[in-house]
């Protein structure tokens, strides 16, 4: 469980390093300073739900390198070795990615809330921080107010808890193997945050050198 947890966290991880900073905006939002609340239009929500599906290396890392640790460890066992198995994995956990996304994007643009992760106005390392690490439970709504993440919880949980009940194998079924795996999940998207908001000074500092 241990090596799982890492790998899963790792490979994530490199998913979120590979995304461009979502603090840039698309759209109407492209010229948005750091801690500018922007509403997001319909074209940006579409944009946003483009790439996190399709356009970034978050579907790579998130499908691929998970099943390669799977076919590693031959999990789930009822799948063997080869090829075909491995398209197998490949394909039940991109089959996941895409339903996590979608319900994201759906509940996001139903509630009004953002999709995308906007800078802290505040100044200091440990307010940044703590701002960072609660983006992942609280996100700002059409008129700017601070409001449950309901949409980016409830499509990290819904998807793999969906996947884990009805793609895997019976064995899977109430064994708690989605929500574990939605906790890993959580956290990635919680040390993204940290690196989008951070990310931006870090490159200014190493351009320095």
């Amino acid at each position: 469980m241990k090596h799982r947890f890492f790998f899963t966290f790792v490979v994530c991880l490199g998913a979120a390093f590979g995304q461009e900073d979502d603090s840039k905006g698309t759209g109407s939002t492209a010229a948005a300073a750091p801690g500018s609340f922007q509403t997001q239009t319909a074209k940006d929500r579409w944009n946003k739900y483009a790439k996190d599906a399709f356009l970034s290396p978050a579907p790579f890392f998130a499908s691929v390198m998970p099943a390669l640790g799977q076919q590693n460890r031959n999990e789930p066992v009822e799948y063997g070795q080869g090829w075909d198995a491995f398209g197998n994995r490949v394909g039940r956990r991109a089959a996941q990615y895409q339903l996590q996304t979608a319900i994201y994007h759906a509940g996001a643009a139903a509630m009004g809330t953002s999709t995308g992760y906007q800078r802290c106005a505040c100044s200091g390392g440990a307010k940044r921080l703590g701002y960072a690490l609660s983006r992942s439970f609280v996100t700002k709504n059409s008129s700017g107010a601070t409001v449950p993440n309901a949409a980016f919880l409830g499509g990290i949980v819904g998807g793999a808890v969906i996947a884990s009940e009805a793609w895997y194998p019976a064995r899977y079924r109430w064994s708690g193997e989605g929500m574990q795996t939605a906790t890993v999940q959580v956290g990635v998207g919680t040390a993204f945050n940290i690196i989008q908001e951070f990310g931006p000074d870090l490159k200014k500092l190493f351009r320095r050198k």
